[in-house]
Formats: C-alpha cells, sequence, structure tokens
C-alpha cells in the first residue's frame, strides 16, 4: 500500500529549535531527511531528551527558561509516501533497516514507519506500533507554523 497526499499538523522530531535534516545528526532510521510526527506526545517526549542516551546528544534547554524545550509545530503535505515494513525493509529479525542514511527515491517524497521504544524506534507494525515516524525529502514540503513550549 502507498499513501497519497499526506497532509495536516505535524510536530518536527528534533531536540534543536529549527528544522534539521537528520544526516546532519545521524544517518536516518529510515532514510535522509526531516523527520516529523504527528504524535504530540512522542514530539515532546523527543524534545526533553526522555530517548537520549548519548549524554553529549541531550538537548539543551532554552538559553532564558531551563524548564522547558521547543517544539515545532508545522504544516506538511506529501503527495506519495513509501510505507515502511519489516517485510520489506529489513534484512533479519533484528538489526537496522537497509533504508537506514539512504536518500528517498523517485517517485516518493516521504517515507512513513510506525515505531515503538521497545523496538529501539526501528519499524514495528500492528498492534505494537506507538507513534509514527514521517521522513520528508525536501524541505520545502514542511512548513513550521509555531514553536511550542514543552515543560
Amino acid at each position: 500500500m502507498v499513501l497519497s497526499m499526506l497532509k495536516g499538523f505535524f510536530m518536527h522530531l528534533c531536540p534543536h529549535l529549527g528544522l534539521a535534516n537528520f544526516a546532519r545528526l545521524d544517518a536516518g532510521y529510515f532514510g535522509q531527511g526531516i523527520y516529523v510526527t504527528p504524535n504530540g506526545n512522542y514530539a515532546a517526549e523527543y524534545a526533553s531528551g526522555r530517548y537520549t542516551t548519548d549524554p553529549a546528544k541531550l538537548p539543551k534547554p532554552h538559553p532564558q527558561h531551563s524548564t522547558w524545550f521547543p517544539v515545532i509545530l508545522c504544516s506538511m503535505s506529501v503527495g506519495l509516501a513509501y510505507p515502511v515494513t519489516r517485510a520489506k525493509d529489513y534484512t533479519g529479525a533484528a538489526g537496522p533497516s537497509v533504508l537506514r542514511g539512504k536518500p528517498i527515491a523517485a517517485p516518493f517524497d516521504a517515507r512513513v514507519a510506525t515505531v515503538h521504544p521497545r523496538s529501539q524506534f526501528e519499524c514495528c507494525e500492528g498492534a505494537v506500533s506507538q507513534y509514527m515516524e514521517i521522513c520528508v525529502s525536501d524541505k520545502s514540503a514542511v512548513l513550521p507554523l509555531a514553536v511550542l513550549r514543552v515543560e
């Protein structure tokens, strides 16, 4: 199944203020691009550093307000999204996706995966999934609307 015309309001998954292409931070679990989620609680937990195990990568609180972290509310429009699955995009039961760090190829302009903390944020499907991640290849498909304060 291919997802077409995926649009709506999303939160950017980056513990820093500003849209970031994850290729600059790490390889990107599902490819190179900007990562967003429709799950507000996931974006808030991510922004606060809840899922970071490396102390050097922990987000820094806002310099004037040490009790909150920024989450960027975005509008996004994607024409054709590739659904990441365990069957097609993994070589075995464990390990990273074969899409890790790879650019998104035409005709797709995004990749969509469902994840869970227990799966180390690798793709999981069905009742096991908890959050959705969308990796967008072109930053022009993501329009920042507001910065939300997460305490």
